[in-house]
């Protein structure tokens, strides 16, 4: 499977709310494999690194929220109300690669 494939795969996985070895065990995926694969997409190791920062919250409700702009550096990625999960990650994934 492509790292595509993978994003793809553990975007469904974490939209069933089954654990991991159930989902593995159905689709016919060894559990070790995808774990490692869950892993470098989940926790790339830039994100090992980074740092905890203090967020300052507020609550709204669902019907205010129309965005959620995230900043990474000078990146600024923002989210619509109902986004692509898989979109999402291989954007995240592609800032941990840039230097």
């Amino acid at each position: 499977m492509t790292r595509e494939d993978w994003i793809e795969t553990i975007s469904r996985w974490q939209s069933t709310g089954r654990p991991m070895t159930e989902f593995c065990k159905k689709e016919g995926i060894n559990y070790w494999t995808f774990r490692d694969w869950k892993t470098r997409i989940l926790q790339p190791s830039y994100l090992k690194e980074t740092k905890l920062v203090k967020l300052n919250s507020i609550q709204v409700s669902n019907d205010e929220i129309n965005n959620i702009e995230i900043f990474i550096g000078k990146a600024k990625i923002i989210v619509p109300k109902s986004f692509d999960e898989a979109h999402l990650l291989n954007i995240i994934s592609a800032l941990g690669k840039i230097s």
